[in-house]
Formats: C-alpha cells, sequence, structure tokens
C-alpha cells in the first residue's frame, strides 16, 4: 500500500455555483394541480359558454405531467375533462341530441390524455439527451464534463462542510502497443474491460470518468487518506484479475490525491492529480503516488 505524501493546502478562489434540479414532492404536484384545474373549471362555468376556456386546461395537465409523470398527468387529463363537462352542464346549453356533450367530452379528455402524454416524451427525451451528453460513448462510465461537474459540487461542499474527499487519475501504460499490435477493436475493449473493472471495485458514492483516451479519474467523495487507499487497492486488485490477465502488457500509473482543505478549482484538483500520476511514470510506471492536501505540518 502506498505511503501518502503530505503537502499543505493550496490557496481557495470562487468556483462557478453548481447547477440545481428542481424536484416537487408527488403530493405537491397532484394537489396543486387539482387545484388549478377546480380553478380553470370555475372560471369556465363562469365565464358562461360563449367564451372558450378549454385552452387553459393545458396548464394544469403539462403542470402534472412534467413535474408528476404519466399517472399525473392522466389524472389530470381526466379531472380537466370532467370539469370542463361540469361546466357545460352547468350552462344548460341544448343540444340537437344528448350525446353531444358526451361526446365533446371524450374530444376534450383524448385531447388532454395527447398532450399529457406528449409532455411526459418530451422530459424523457430530454432526460435522455442530458445523460448521453455526460456518459462516455464507448465505456458507458461519466465522461469528462460530468467529471468536472460533480468534481465543481464537492468542492464547494467540502469547503461549507469541512469534509475531506479524494480524487485518483489512472493513465494505462503501454495502450498504445495494444492498439499497434492488436488493433483498435482491442484496445477498445480493453477500455470496456478497464471501465467495467473500475466500477466494480469503487464505492456506491464514488464517480468514475474517462477523461479522454486512455485516462479515468474517480471522485471519491468524504474519503479521507485510509478510505482512498483501500479504494484503489480495491480497485488495483479488480485490474489485475479482470483486465492484466487479458492484457499481460497493460499496467497503471495512478496519481491520488486526499484534499483535507478542498483545492481551488476542478483545474487544479487535475493538476495536482495529474503532476502525481506523471511521477510515476517518470519513476518506471506501474505504482501510486498518493499526497494528502491540507494537512498539518
Amino acid at each position: 500500500m502506498a505511503h501518502p505524501e503530505r503537502d499543505e493546502p493550496g490557496a481557495r478562489g470562487p468556483s462557478a455555483p453548481a447547477k440545481r434540479t428542481w424536484v416537487l414532492a408527488p403530493a405537491l404536484v397532484w394537489t396543486a394541480g387539482l387545484v388549478l384545474v377546480g380553478l380553470v373549471g370555475l372560471g369556465d362555468f363562469i365565464t358562461g359558454p360563449f367564451m372558450s376556456f378549454s385552452v387553459f386546461y393545458l396548464v394544469p395537465v403539462g403542470f402534472m405531467a412534467w413535474f408528476g409523470g404519466r399517472a399525473a398527468g392522466y389524472a389530470g387529463s381526466l379531472a380537466s375533462a370532467l370539469a370542463w363537462f361540469l361546466a357545460q352542464a352547468g350552462d344548460r346549453i341544448m343540444f340537437a341530441h344528448a350525446a353531444v356533450p358526451y361526446w365533446n367530452a371524450l374530444v376534450e379528455l383524448i385531447f388532454f390524455l395527447s398532450l399529457s402524454t406528449i409532455a411526459c416524451a418530451l422530459k424523457d427525451a430530454l432526460a435522455r439527451e442530458s445523460e448521453l451528453a455526460r456518459t462516455d460513448d464507448l465505456t458507458r462510465v461519466a465522461n469528462r464534463r460530468q467529471f468536472f461537474e460533480l468534481a465543481e459540487m464537492e468542492i464547494r461542499r467540502a469547503g461549507r462542510y469541512g469534509h475531506p474527499f479524494s480524487v485518483a487519475y489512472i493513465d494505462l501504460d503501454k495502450f498504445k502497443e495494444v492498439n499497434d499490435v492488436r488493433g483498435h477493436h482491442e484496445g477498445d475493449r480493453l477500455l470496456r474491460d478497464v471501465g467495467q473493472s473500475i466500477q466494480a471495485s469503487i464505492r456506491a458514492t464514488d464517480l468514475l470518468a474517462r477523461m479522454g483516451g486512455d485516462e479515468f479519474a474517480i471522485l471519491m467523495p468524504e474519503a479521507g487518506p485510509e478510505a482512498a487507499a483501500k479504494v484503489y487497492e480495491k480497485v488495483r486488485a479488480g485490474l489485475g484479475e479482470r483486465v492484466t490477465s487479458a492484457f499481460p502488457e497493460i499496467s497503471v500509473s495512478v496519481g491520488l490525491v486526499t484534499w483535507l482543505a478542498p483545492p481551488a478549482s476542478t483545474d487544479d484538483l487535475l493538476r495536482q492529480a495529474d503532476h502525481l500520476m506523471y511521477a510515476v511514470k517518470d519513476e518506471g510506471r506501474n505504482g501510486v503516488r498518493h499526497r494528502v492536501v491540507g494537512a498539518p505540518s
């Protein structure tokens, strides 16, 4: 097991605010949506039969579908169609046939259900697009963009609560030889195997990202020196069992940094881990250097 070096904390600096994802409680969505339906229905009744009010039902239907999912959207559609029907019935309009108001209510229901389905499908598509934008196509682990976003959040969280965290920067030694001798298809298989092996070895709270080429990074929230070293040992053992048995020419050089005081930025974070990784390569590859930043002198 590597012995961690100790270093003094660097200067802190501002970082960009973390992105927020707004999530509403299901009970709030249902309550607010149905209240909106009731208010629109009341307005529909008050304005009478000569003013079209159907378009305003789209607001609660769209709100419930977007924030509550399909079940909430369909419930909002049914409630809206019922409110529309009751408003029309209250106006006591004379129709040529008794079935006309029921037919109109059915058409309104189909319209609301269609809107709800489209809203849910659009939200799902946007979620998939967002996930793909943050996932490496080849290895199916996180990509560099997602790593930077979550590392920035972790820096801010560590600064606020005083929690340590660690980052391991991993480079595959002699990866070019695999591509040159075995072919790029084998190089791709190696990268996928490395991603799957590391993913199976890290904690559920850790993030593995492919940073480009044959380089990977592991973000370990709330991991002090001992916890980070244990994660690295599991990763090393997993790679030995799954990867180097199939690719014996491959080894890894790792720069492992634990911050007891957060770095100034994500660029500083990666710079320190990358510097340690290259120090391992300069010493002959196939090893790890571990530094603890922010420890008492």
